[in-house]
């Protein structure tokens, strides 16, 4: 089998070209969140095929993704399945659902069977009729194909309707594989006539769909001679995609990234369909264009409210409408941060990493990567100063009461003129959250976002159920308008979500009365998981909050406890993995995955979360009893997941968790010790494992000393940077004996590896040796070592010095090591004079205007006040108040 050849850009010999695939592919420092790929075929032909997708193919893709930190998963509709009519009138529109949710991953193997069509001069099979039917409100243009084979129609919706020019057709995911016509099917183990064309008219059908995919220009492998043919050849094609489309490690921008998290996030809180606030989203333009308003504006409001769509909708055409507004030369930026679109975007730190590293690059701020105990909300409102007057800034900030811990201090009282932030925050009945007490203790702007009217009611159910080919009786639109909890547009959309899915015209007003009979979003929910158990596992047992025999439950029942038990959530991939799906599970899974995803949030990486505290209330109420089961299956999963450095980090987000849910100490113990997951925790995930290590011993710090024990002499240098990560973590908990000896190994290491180069100070000449030298100075201090922590960090700055000169930063740096250890032994003048040098070199370094001179200016100030010289130190604290103002 070989490519097809004569289109722009394609080898004759060896398919596309390299250089045409890669400039057509997913742009450099981007990447998909995951791999969904649709499979078509016809039913009775392609069953080795199949079965060498699913047992040979698909692992290794699945591996091969995972090693990217991507979920991996397939849509086979056909497969374990007793025919292609299995589910009934909605077959079609269930795949060409599926085919829009697999985009743009699709492939499709043809033979001589033209599939599943009415027949030509025979009774009109009433099923296939019903299917179209049901289809067709949603998909119209189905009406001039009710003839055609719905594999047929599959390769229609997917690749033909919407096909791209010729020129863009090798970049497209669609794949398509042609048996050779000639094959011979094995006599022993397959039925030759199931091989054949069902007659002359469904044989021409064929021959017109082949021929119009070969002159498309899509992607076509010819001729394959056997299955295990074909199979070779897709895994050789989903590769090279993979590698396009998924960049490995070393490609990856961790800032793009995170953004298209963000911009998921966003477009699914926005839907398609929206009604009314138009005075909110005119109160959104008018407040990023007030340059006299400094302060941030606060949008309030119970969940289901609808501030999210709101705000994400605004942000999204706001974002479009300045590429506009600015002129070519002019700098702006438009940042929407989505709490919880990310593992990092729900914590302050995370957040503002995010902003501090998109304002540097956006307005070329010569300011230096900050480490996480750099950041705080000085840190970030100088830098927004500095930002400001080079351009305009907008930051959205959707969900404050979801950003981990109780300290809001980051965010910044006033911002500088041409600096907006918008922040949404969710209410509550009862007493305020943190996050809502700061806000009001603040006084800034703030607009309450409220429910539909019930004009908004009527207008959303119309324009929503429209765009499904539905709508509802005049009753049944009043019953809807009535309701006080419809006014909630979350409320509203579920409940028009469940009557279009799962309900029948005969049911449907008995339905409707039974959702607007809820109170509230959680009951509602309730009554969903109520509904699904009916439709996706009819026969399973009725859930209640005591069964605990995981496996007997329904499919529905350990998805949803599964969901709610994962600390981050869960991906297609891993859920199916842990679920286990029996047999007559499988045709039900991908319907209940399409059901289920509209309950859920998209993380980053086609990690899915339940979406709301009303959910996952609703969850344990039903699945309760399933919970430490749960979370049992989960450790086992995470703790033999594969070890890729990518997805390592994806395990320690949930194992610890899971591990210490089950009182599985020793294991918590096992994770927390290994050194490897130890360099991926800290600093990153400091917090964390402080956390966890409560939760092992009340004397964490002994503990840790204990556990992380180095053999001594370090004899690596791998082995001397792990030393100076647990030197760090062992001085944070105060263990600074530990900290100071681990400090010290480090440095005879270092000295001992550099042993050829010129002393300085008795030390080796070498920036890593000053470094070590000063390290292990500023641990020495906290011990109150003071004769030896001045020694030392003298010697640092006489290698400094010899090293990078008496103007160089490191020089600097040292003498403000020195004055601090002055300071701490009330040695005032000596710390002023120490302080004086330093700042007089950032002076020449930086420019005596530069913002990085504040916290100099302020140490020097407490000096002077220290000296009783307070109208130096207030002329001091003035300058330093002045650069930040400025900046």
């Amino acid at each position: 089998a070989r490519w097809r050849v004569g289109r722009a850009g394609w080898n004759e010999t060896r398919g596309p070209t390299r250089e045409n695939e890669t400039a057509a592919a997913t742009r450099k420092g981007s990447s998909v969140g995951a791999v969904r790929l649709f499979v078509s075929s016809t039913f009775r032909d392609m069953a080795a095929e199949r079965l060498l997708l699913a047992t040979s193919v698909f692992p290794r893709i699945a591996q091969l993704c995972a090693e990217r930190n991507v979920p991996f998963s397939y849509v086979d509709l056909r497969w374990g399945v007793p025919s292609e009519a299995t589910h009934g009138a909605r077959t079609l529109s269930l795949c060409l659902d599926e085919i829009d949710a697999c985009r743009p991953y699709f492939v499709c193997m043809l033979g001589e069977r033209y599939g599943w069509h009415q027949p030509p001069h025979a009774v009109q099979d009433e099923l296939l009729a019903n299917t179209f039917e049901h289809a067709m409100p949603k998909h119209p243009w189905l009406g001039a194909y009710t003839d055609r084979s719905v594999t047929e129609v599959e390769v229609l919706h997917a690749a033909l309707n919407d096909a791209p020019p010729s020129s863009a057709a090798a970049s497209s995911r669609c794949l398509f594989y042609m048996r050779d016509p000639n094959y011979q099917p094995n006599s022993a183990t397959e039925d030759k006539a199931s091989f054949a064309s069902e007659s002359p008219e469904a044989r021409t059908r064929l021959l017109a769909l082949k021929s119009r995919i070969r002159k498309s220009g899509l992607l076509v492998r010819d001729n394959y001679r056997s299955p295990q043919e074909f199979a070779d050849l897709i895994l050789q094609d989903l590769t090279r995609f993979i590698e396009l489309d998924c960049p490995s490690a070393a490609q990856l921008d961790p800032l793009e990234l995170e953004s298209q998290a963000h911009v998921r996030a966003a477009r699914a809180a926005a839907p398609g369909c929206f009604t009314g606030r138009e005075p909110l989203l005119q109160a959104l333009s008018d407040f990023a264009c007030d340059d006299s308003v400094t302060t941030p504006l606060v949008l309030l409001g119970p969940v289901g409210c609808g501030k999210s769509a709101l705000v994400c909708k605004w942000f999204l055409e706001y974002q479009q409408r300045c590429r506009y507004l600015f002129s070519t030369g002019e700098r702006h930026l438009e940042l929407l941060h989505v709490v919880g679109a990310s593992v990092p975007s729900a914590t302050p730190v995370g957040a503002l990493r995010r902003w501090l590293t998109s304002l540097r690059l956006a307005f070329s701020l010569d300011f230096e990567e900050p480490t996480d105990e750099a950041i705080d909300g000085q840190l970030f409102a100088a830098w927004a100063g500095a930002a400001a007057l080079r351009g305009k800034v907008v930051i959205v900030l959707d969900g404050l009461d979801k950003m981990s811990g109780d300290d809001f201090s980051w965010l910044p009282e006033r911002l500088p003129v041409g600096f907006k932030l918008i922040i949404t925050c969710g209410t509550t009945s009862g007493s305020d959250s943190k996050a809502e007490e700061i806000l009001r203790k603040r006084r800034w702007p703030s607009i309450q976002v409220s429910g539909f009217t019930a004009g908004d009611v009527s207008e959303f159910c119309a324009e929503y159920l429209r765009t499904f080919g539905k709508s509802l009786s005049g009753e049944q639109a009043a019953a809807l308008q009535a309701s006080t909890q419809c006014r909630n547009p979350l409320f509203l959309r579920i409940t028009l979500d469940q009557l279009r899915t799962m309900s029948s015209f005969e049911s449907l007003s008995g339905d409707l009365a039974r959702c607007v009979g809820c109170d509230g979003l959680r009951q509602l929910y309730t009554l969903l998981l109520g509904n699904l158990e009916a439709t996706f596992a009819p026969t399973s047992p009725t859930p209640t909050g005591t069964a605990t025999d995981f496996a007997s439950r329904s499919v529905v029942a350990r998805s949803m406890a599964l969901l709610a038990a994962a600390r981050r959530g869960l991906s297609e991939t891993e859920l199916v993995d842990v679920l286990a799906l029996q047999p007559h599970e499988l045709p039900q899974w991908p319907p209940l995955w399409l059901a289920l995803r509209d309950q859920l949030l998209h993380m980053s990486a086609g990690v899915y979360r339940l979406a709301n505290t009303h959910l996952r209330q609703a969850v344990c109420d039903a699945y309760g009893g399933l919970e430490s089961t749960a979370h049992r299956l989960l450790a086992g999963h995470f703790s033999q997941s594969g070890t890729s450095d990518m997805y390592r980090r994806r395990v320690l987000d949930e194992l610890p968790d899971q591990l210490a849910a089950v009182g599985d100490w020793p294991g918590l113990r096992s994770v927390l010790t290994d050194l490897d997951n130890f360099r991926r925790l800290y600093p990153a995930s400091r917090h964390d494992l402080r956390r966890y290590w409560k939760l092992l011993s009340s004397d964490i710090g002994k503990e840790c000393v204990e556990a992380y024990r180095l053999p001594m002499p370090l004899s690596t240098s791998e082995m001397a940077a792990d030393g100076r990560l647990l030197a760090d973590w062992f001085d944070e908990l105060g263990e600074y004996t530990a900290a100071s000896e681990l400090m010290q190994a480090v440095l005879d290491f270092e000295v001992a590896a550099r042993q050829q180069l010129p002393p300085v100070a008795g030390f080796p000449a070498s920036s890593e040796v000053a470094a070590a030298v000063a390290r292990l100075a500023s641990i020495q201090l906290t011990q109150s070592n003071y004769s030896q922590s001045e020694a030392n960090a003298n010697a640092a700055l006489r290698i400094r010095e010899k090293l990078s000169g008496p103007s160089s930063q490191e020089t600097a740096n040292s003498y403000l090591l020195l004055a601090l250890i002055a300071k701490k032994q009330a040695q005032y003048d000596k710390a002023r004079r120490l302080y004086e040098k330093g700042l007089a070199i950032s002076e020449r370094k930086f420019g005596k205007d530069s913002v990085k001179l504040s916290s100099v200016l302020n140490l020097l100030g407490d000096i002077y006040r220290k000296l009783e010289h307070h109208e130096q130190a207030s002329s001091l604290y003035h300058r330093a108040l002045s650069l930040l103002d400025k900046n």
